[in-house]
C-alpha cells in the first residue's frame, strides 16, 4: 500500500489508514485480554491458559502488521479481521462469567467499526452479520445466553446501527471526496484513495495501459462562449466515455481539461483503437499520451512517462493543424490538381 494522503484516508508515516487502524483494534484486543487475565476465575473455572494463548496470537499479529501491513492488500487485512473475531468468539465460549465476556465482546464492536469505514456497506453488514450469529452461537453454546442477555442486546446494537451508521456516512463523504461533482468520474482525490486502498487500482492483470487526455481548445470555447459551454462540454464528453468504457476501466478528471484513463488487460495497441472510437463516439478534439504501465511500477512513474508522450502528441496535432493551414492559404479555393 502507498502513504498517499486523502480527505478520507490519513496515513500514519508509512502506513496506510487500513493498516494503522486494524493495529488500533489489534491493541485494543491485546489490552482487553490482558483486563481479562487479571479477573479472578470463579468457581475454579480456569481458562488463563486460553487468555493467555489469546493474547500471544495478538500479539504476533500486531508484530505482523507492523512489518509487513504497508505492503498487504484489502482482502488480508479483513481476512486478520475475521481470525480475530473467530478468537474473541471462542474465548466468549470459554468465558465463565459474565463479566469476562463483556470485556471480550467489546472487541466485535471495535472490528465493526473497522469493517464499517473500510468495507461497502453491503459487505460490511455481511461481515457484521456474520460476526454477530457466531458471538450469539458462542453464548447459547455455553449456556450464558440468559444471564449475559443485556450485554448480548448491547452488542447487537451497537455493532448493527452504529456499523450502518457509520458505513453510510463514509459512504456519503468518500462519494463527495472521491467523486468530481460536474462529470461523474472519479477526481484526483479519488484516484489517490483508489491507489492507496489497491496499489495496482485493484487490477494484477497485464498488459495494463495509463492514456492521458487533454482538450484541445478548452480556454478558447470557455472565452467564446462562456464557462456554461465549457461544463456542457465537460459533462457530454464524460457522458461518452462512461458509454464507451468497460466496467474496469477507470476513468479520472485529474483537473481543468485532463484526464486519465487506467486500462486494464489493454496493450498500447488496443489502447489507441479504444481511443479512436472514443474520438469518433463524440466530435470534440483532444491530445493524449498513452504508455504501459507494469504492476511492478508506481503510478507516479508511470504518469510521467504518458504526460511526455502527452506533450508530443499534442505538439504533433499543432503542427499538422498549422501546415493544413499554410496549405489552404497558399491553395485558392477551387483550384484542382487533377489531371
Amino acid at each position: 500500500m502507498n502513504s498517499r494522503k486523502s480527505a478520507i484516508d490519513v496515513s500514519f508515516g508509512r502506513y496506510p489508514g487500513p493498516v494503522w487502524s486494524l493495529l488500533l483494534c489489534v491493541g485494543i484486543g491485546f489490552l482487553n485480554l490482558l483486563a481479562n487475565s487479571i479477573l479472578p476465575d470463579p468457581d475454579g473455572v480456569d481458562n488463563q491458559g486460553a487468555l493467555h494463548m489469546s493474547a500471544t496470537v495478538l500479539f504476533l499479529i500486531g508484530v505482523i502488521l507492523l512489518t509487513n501491513g504497508p505492503r498487504m492488500s484489502g482482502k488480508a487485512l479483513i481476512a486478520i479481521t475475521a481470525f480475530m473475531n473467530g478468537l474473541a468468539i471462542i474465548l466468549v465460549y470459554l468465558s465463565p462469567e459474565e463479566i469476562e465476556a463483556a470485556v471480550v465482546s467489546f472487541a466485535f464492536i471495535a472490528t465493526s467499526i473497522y469493517v464499517a469505514y473500510w468495507l461497502s456497506t453491503r459487505n460490511s453488514m455481511i461481515f457484521i452479520t456474520v460476526t454477530l450469529l457466531g458471538y450469539t452461537g458462542a453464548l447459547l453454546a455455553a449456556g450464558t445466553f440468559d444471564t449475559a442477555w443485556q450485554l448480548w442486546l448491547v452488542v447487537i446494537t451497537s455493532c448493527v446501527f452504529g456499523g450502518l451508521a457509520l458505513s453510510l456516512l463514509v459512504e456519503r463523504l468518500r462519494t463527495r471526496a472521491m467523486v468530481d461533482p460536474l462529470t461523474g468520474l472519479l477526481n484526483r482525490a479519488g484516484l489517490n484513495i483508489l491507489l492507496t486502498l489497491h496499489p495496482q487500482a485493484g487490477r494484477i492483470v497485464e498488459p495494463r495501459t495509463l492514456v492521458v487526455i487533454d482538450l484541445d481548445g478548452f480556454k478558447e470555447i470557455n472565452d467564446t462562449n462562456g464557462h456554461l459551454a465549457g461544463d456542457e462540454l465537460l459533462k457530454n464528453l464524460a457522458k461518452s466515455w462512461k458509454k464507451n468504457l468497460r466496467p474496469d476501466d477507470v476513468a479520472v478528471r485529474m483537473g481543468g481539461d485532463e484526464f486519465a484513463f487506467i486500462l486494464p488487460n489493454t496493450s498500447l495497441s488496443n489502447a489507441r483503437i479504444l481511443l479512436e472510437r472514443l474520438r469518433k463516439a463524440y466530435n470534440a478534439e483532444w491530445s493524449h499520451g498513452e504508455t504501459e504501465w507494469a504492476i511492478t511500477e508506481d503510478f507516479d512513474t508511470a504518469m510521467a512517462r504518458a504526460d511526455k508522450a502527452l506533450y508530443e502528441n499534442k505538439e504533433q496535432r499543432h503542427n499538422k493543424a498549422h501546415q493544413e493551414a499554410s496549405y489552404r492559404r497558399v491553395i485558392p479555393q477551387g483550384i484542382s490538381f487533377v489531371m
